[in-house]
């Protein structure tokens, strides 16, 4: 998998249009779902654009890194719990869908092969505030 990523690529600002976003969003989640295993740069990369910080700096980009996370979580909730412990990563720092797969991850203890349904796209919350505030 290629290590640049659309997310921090400034290539990607805010006044393009929509469907490029959603077509971006389209293009990195394939490449994770189809990929055999998700490398730490690139997801550290990608947990990178939805930091905090970069909620004002770049909305657009920390928004879709969120999209991203959750529609690939069953592929990459395996690879979570490494991530955090390598990227020392302070929850309070980060989007809530980061803690919220990094929950699950450690839920299942991480294996692929029993990845749960309620990671799933279809299933992941809009907002995982409410999850988050009920666990």
């Amino acid at each position: 998998m290629d290590d640049n990523c659309f997310v921090s690529s400034p290539i990607l600002r805010p006044q393009h249009p929509d469907n490029a976003f959603i077509d971006i969003k389209k293009i990195m989640t394939m490449i994770i779902k189809e990929s055999g295993e998700i490398r730490m740069q690139f997801l550290s990369i990608l947990i990178n654009s939805v930091k905090k910080e970069n909620q004002n700096v770049s909305p657009r980009s920390y928004v879709l890194g969120e999209e991203v996370l959750q529609e690939s979580a069953v592929k990459i909730h395996p690879y979570l719990p490494k991530a955090v412990a390598d990227l020392n990563i302070s929850f309070k720092n980060y989007s809530k869908v980061v803690e919220y797969i990094w929950r699950k991850a450690m839920k299942y203890k991480a294996k692929v092969e029993n990845a749960p349904q309620d990671l799933a796209p279809h299933a992941s919350p809009k907002r995982v505030v409410s999850f988050l505030d009920h666990t």
